[in-house]
């Protein structure tokens, strides 16, 4: 796999696999400043910088010089190299590894056992901060109008002030919207009992009891900040009913997200 060349909070990231492990690193070759992304995967685990041919390796550090292969190779030939993880089909990356206090948030669509179908949706990008994507995703008050007729009964334009817990480090809060608003909603419409977990910063487990069939359904959704005002956003759904296909939520997901898309851009 890679070299990939990725953007995370305003830092040019590079990912490769070299031997079995998926490696993180700024995307800067130490000699000339070139994109190591740019460059090649080799066979003996390290990444080959396009410009000169300096090798990396899953450390960071300059493995070899062809220019000067029997001279000793300077210590500040590297690149920062990051702590990384594979998880939920995502690679995770700590950026700053003296904070030891984080974790990777819980997704109960990969975790539950019950959910038999776990769909990992496109990874979209929105030119809109980390933050007002997760805003967005539990701001109740904009459905009457920005999903009107799609996820809410627009005659239901006052929102529900709702109680908000913090339980183990996340936000959690529960909505029951009335089930008389199905009549006016598409069949594929998630509406139901929606009870939302948030681990901050930028990450949210939304799971529902659906009216129309009284079946569960998760929607976990997360943030990758690429700059103080554009994100790259994951998804993945999971659900129990074995007769439904996946381009069902898909394709229902990506019409929610057409109508938010062009109205979050517009905030500051």
């Amino acid at each position: 796999m890679g070299p990939i060349g990725r953007v995370l909070l305003d830092e040019n990231i590079v990912i490769a696999k070299l031997g079995d492990k998926v490696t993180v690193m700024r995307d800067r070759c130490a000699h000339r400043f070139t994109r190591l992304s740019g460059g090649k995967v080799l066979d003996n685990g390290r990444i080959q910088c396009p410009y000169h041919g300096w090798e990396y390796g899953a450390g960071g550090a300059c493995e070899h010089m062809p220019a000067c292969p029997n001279d000793p190779i300077p210590k500040k030939a590297r690149t920062p190299a990051y702590e990384t993880e594979v998880k939920y089909g995502l690679i995770w990356v700590r950026m700053d590894s003296s904070w030891d206090c984080t974790e990777i948030p819980f997704c109960e669509a990969w975790e539950n056992p019950e959910f038999k179908r776990q769909i990992v949706a496109e990874p979209y990008g929105w030119n809109s901060s980390a933050e007002r994507r997760w805003e967005n995703f539990t701001d109740f008050s904009h459905f009457a109008y920005v999903h009107p007729g799609t996820l809410y009964d627009p005659a239901y334009s006052e929102p529900a002030i709702v109680p908000v817990d913090r339980v183990s480090g996340e936000l959690q809060f529960f909505m029951e919207p009335g089930k008389d608003m199905l009549d006016n909603l598409p069949e594929d419409s998630p509406l139901g009992s929606w009870t939302y977990r948030a681990a901050m910063p930028f990450t949210v487990n939304l799971s529902i009891r659906l009216y129309k069939n009284d079946q569960p359904f998760l929607l976990w959704t997360t943030s990758s900040p690429t700059s103080g005002d554009s994100c790259r956003n994951f998804m993945i759904i999971a659900h129990t009913d074995p007769d439904l296909p996946d381009e069902t939520p898909l394709d229902f997901q990506k019409l929610v997200l057409a109508e938010d898309h062009p109205v979050i851009e517009t905030q500051p």
